[in-house]
């Protein structure tokens, strides 16, 4: 942000709703008795009422806080201000710094602003998303863009499909890093065929930075902040609970969170560029936009509006890189007609939202696997634990080959289970050549080494019957002797219960590492893996704008309520702390006419002192000392 700028402090940008909860309860009751919805518990009401108020217009903002808010939305954006930084940015606002502070700590008051104190002690004034964006609304109105309709590709398949494929493929074979916290190139190239992922999309974005390629250094950043993979020392691995709740989640919460992680990822690379981005998202319909058209409208639409991308190069590049990633990723796509570029948000992702919407997958009698879109992810994960990708869109390819059936029964799968997921996955009995070539490829002759839990039974009469149970339920396990029995994970849970419910002692009880994924509804309680999102914490605010000027009720009360007249020396006193206090001076000299002044420094210049600051217009300024006949400190938050 040059000169006004500040650095990526937070990487999880609290939400409004997540500010407000952080808060004690009366001060969110406060506020909504503020608002006039005293009656309504909770932070709703107040984020309800504001984002009212805030899309109307106002919403009885000062001058002060509007321009504070302004700053905030067009050069600040995703950031956030560092405390420190405010007396510096001052000059980019047009409030002397004192101002500044008292227009961010009243937006403070009414819970719009939120002060955040981080890690290392450092505090920054953060505007949530949704409060800059309700305010956008009224300051902005977006240009409809005209469309047209022309003939798009039908592509289902995007970054949450490679994402997935990602994670089975760390899950499989384990991804070990370089010193340098890179893929090994080896690696590299067999993952991206395998994978089938091609980076050229890419070129240019953020992640096209040389050191990798562009669609690894992607992927591994969304699934961090999905909290999905941990970096350890040499290699990358699975956070499983994460995992875990990412596949089981519906299609809908799985698409915005991965949504909201793209946002993340974009706007902190162009934290001021927020604004454009919201205007982007105004841009939906079914219809195709003109690249050239659409950077010009924008330019149009925002430039005038104080937006900080005042040059429409600007604008073109920051959308060529977005629109390019996106198009990528799957959120939208891109056509070329007579040497001009289309552009629309995917209509397809919407469908994918609803899931399969009770479709069924297909096996084919050559053992090919046909998955429909927004087939749950869960079931999925299952079956690319003995089947291999083979690509596909809309409908996703998986293989049954010798190889891929012996790889799940090294995961613990017998070939009852694999093929009772097939039957779940289609809903109807598998062809018998694939149910037959199945028994062949997962019982092959040989040496086995199998994770079972043992069970041992010392009457006869209880094996039978126990027998008889493995018989009535062949995926629990298998006889190995008359009265001993090899269990998976499920026949070992049945056989507990069985013996409790027979009353017979079960002696000892020695339980094997499952399969994580088996279970994976159980794996969210099981595993307490990752670490907290937000880092942050939400300070109380003041509702005293005083609060706002440090050393402000130190000053005495007659230099702060009018212009007076005062001895030289106390002159440089009042001009002394209102340069350490950076605040306002109002002055006038002989003539009567009354100047304003923030003082940046008092020094004696040969026989004269002279006073130099900023004047109103944010000028440099010089006042002779023995030119100012009267003086008064001006409270910032009077107008």
């Amino acid at each position: 942000m040059g000169g006004c700028g500040t650095v990526e402090l937070i990487r999880h940008r609290p939400t409004w709703k997540e500010c407000l909860q952080a808060l004690p309860a009366e001060v969110t009751a406060f506020w909504a008795g503020q608002l006039g919805r005293d009656q309504v518990k909770g932070t709703a009401a107040v984020i309800s009422e504001w984002r009212k108020r805030l899309i109307e217009g106002p919403a009885g903002l000062s001058g002060w806080e509007q321009k504070a808010m302004d700053f905030l939305i067009w050069q600040v954006g995703e950031e956030g201000l560092p405390e420190s930084k405010v007396s510096e940015s001052a000059s980019c606002v047009g409030l002397s710094p004192a101002r500044l502070r008292v227009g961010l700590s009243l937006l403070a008051g009414r819970g719009l602003v939120f002060r955040l104190r981080l890690p290392g002690g450092e505090r920054m004034f953060w505007c949530p998303r949704e409060v800059r964006e309700a305010v956008l609304s009224s300051k902005v109105t977006p240009c409809p863009l005209p469309g047209t309709d022309i003939s798009g590709e039908n592509r289902l398949s995007g970054i949450w499909d490679h994402l997935f494929l990602f994670l089975v493929m760390i899950d499989r074979e384990g991804l070990p890093l370089t010193k340098e916290r890179q893929l090994p190139r080896k690696i590299e190239r067999k993952w991206a065929a395998d994978l089938e992922l091609d980076s050229d999309g890419l070129q240019g974005s953020y992640w096209d930075d040389g050191s990798g390629n562009a669609a690894f250094l992607l992927l591994m950043e969304l699934a961090d902040r999905l909290n999905l993979i941990a970096f350890e020392p040499g290699r990358v691995k699975l956070r499983r609970k994460g995992v875990a709740r990412w596949l089981l989640q519906s299609w809908s919460i799985r698409l915005d969170e991965l949504w909201a992680q793209v946002e993340q990822a974009f706007l902190s690379r162009h934290p001021r560029q927020h604004p454009l981005w919201w205007w982007l998202q105004r841009q939906s319909g079914p219809n195709w936009y003109e690249w050239e058209e659409t950077v010009t409208v924008a330019w149009q639409d925002l430039s005038v509006k104080g937006s900080s991308p005042s040059v429409r190069g600007e604008v073109a590049d920051v959308l060529k890189e977005w629109l390019a990633a996106l198009t990528w990723m799957g959120w939208t796509e891109q056509v070329g007609r007579e040497g001009r570029t289309w552009w629309r948000w995917s209509p397809w992702v919407p469908l994918l939202k609803q899931g399969s919407k009770g479709w069924k997958g297909r096996v084919q009698p050559d053992g090919e696997v046909l998955l429909p879109p927004g087939t749950p992810l869960d079931r999925r994960w299952r079956l690319a634990q003995f089947a291999d990708y083979m690509g596909g869109d809309p409908l996703v390819h998986y293989l049954l080959t010798p190889e891929s059936v012996q790889q799940g029964a090294t995961k613990g799968l017998t070939t009852v289970a694999m093929t009772a997921e097939l039957e779940e996955l289609t809903g109807r009995t598998l062809p018998p050549m694939v149910a037959e070539s199945i028994r062949e490829w997962g019982e092959r002759q040989g040496a086995r080494l199998e994770a079972v839990w043992l069970a041992e039974l010392a009457e006869e009469g209880w094996a039978d019957e126990w027998t008889q149970c493995l018989s009535e339920h062949p995926d629990w396990g298998r006889v190995v002797s008359r009265r001993i029995f090899a269990l998976q994970e499920e026949g070992a849970k049945a056989f507990k219960r069985w013996v409790a419910k027979q009353g017979i002692p079960l002696a000892q009880e020695h339980e094997g590492s499952p399969v994580w994924w088996k279970e994976l509804d159980e794996v969210q309680d099981r595993w307490e893996e990752g670490e907290s999102l937000a880092a942050w914490k939400v300070e109380r605010p003041d509702f005293r704008p005083e609060t706002a000027i440090p050393g402000w009720s130190s000053l005495p009360r007659m230099w702060t309520d009018s212009l007076r007249p005062y001895h030289e020396s106390t002159l440089r006193e009042v001009f002394r702390q209102a340069s350490r206090l950076e605040l306002d001076v109002s002055w006038s000299g002989p003539d009567g006419r009354v100047h304003r002044i923030t003082p940046t420094s008092v020094a004696a210049e040969g026989q004269e002192w002279m006073v130099r600051g900023k004047g109103e217009d944010g000028a440099e300024r010089s006042v002779p000392l023995s030119g100012v006949s009267q003086v008064g400190i001006l409270p910032p938050w009077k107008e």
